[in-house]
């Protein structure tokens, strides 16, 4: 199913000796795949207010009807997880780190959305320790904060239509499937969708996404209703209407 991303924002996390530990406050998406890799965590007075990175593999259970995430994880493991700086990118140095300390392998070692697996509840722990990426690649920042990305502006290959106003993500997959876009300064409010890869760049300095669509595409593209589940037919008429395929889904 597709959610709201911002209505992660305030559940509850949960360790395995069943203490809450906090509450989601932030995720990291990856900037090539445009999919969650981290949920940030505000642990209070836990962690005396410091906040924590947990990735999707290690969750146990997601509960939307009490607005719960239970992790496999102990308290202890979460206490002694190197620490990241989060007014930055996340860089590839920290999460080879983090992935060692967890004994995760990493997720951009296969051609899958998850490495070798498609979905973060299917990955298996390595059978050897993962391997170090070059020099460079460590240095390299390429996970960028939800609420960073939050307010980019939207420009189509004729001019701009609107901001980022939130993500509908694929609660399996943890992959982003849909920007919602706010055109109130062109459409008079309306919300559109559009998915991440139709973006041809993303320009971090400038604070904006380069689509391949029109501005006629937006404007003639189905009306999506925030309060609606999204099905498969309205996903058939909106690739339809920016004249794409349809992105299959990742199956249960």
């Amino acid at each position: 199913m597709l959610r709201r991303l911002r209505d992660y924002e305030g559940f509850e996390v949960w360790s395995r000796e069943e203490r809450e530990l906090g509450r989601v406050e932030d995720c990291y998406i990856d900037e090539d795949r445009w999919t969650v890799r981290y949920i940030v965590v505000s642990t209070g007075s836990w962690l005396t207010g410091r906040s924590v990175l947990l990735s999707p593999v290690s969750i146990q259970r997601l509960d939307w009807d009490h607005a719960r995430i239970d992790f496999r994880l102990s308290e202890q493991q979460i206490k002694g997880a190197p620490d990241a700086d989060l007014a930055q990118p996340i860089s590839r140095r920290f999460e080879s780190e983090y992935s060692g300390y967890y004994g995760i392998p990493h997720y951009w070692g296969g051609s899958d959305l998850w490495g070798m697996w498609s979905t973060p509840m299917e990955v298996q722990p390595p059978s050897s320790p993962p391997l170090s990426a070059e020099q460079g690649l460590l240095d390299a920042q390429h996970l960028r904060s939800l609420r960073e990305v939050t307010g980019y502006h939207i420009v189509a290959t004729d001019g701009e239509i609107g901001h980022i106003d939130d993500y509908l993500v694929d609660d399996v997959s943890w992959r982003i499937r849909y920007l919602m876009i706010d055109t109130s300064n062109w459409l008079g409010g309306r919300t559109v969708l559009l998915a991440p890869e139709w973006a041809s760049r993303v320009d971090w300095a400038d604070q904006k996404v380069h689509v391949d669509v029109t501005r006629a595409e937006v404007e003639q593209s189905p009306e999506y209703d925030p309060g609606a589940d999204i099905d498969g037919k309205y996903e058939e008429r909106l690739a339809e209407s920016y004249h794409r395929r349809l992105a299959r889904p990742t199956s249960r």
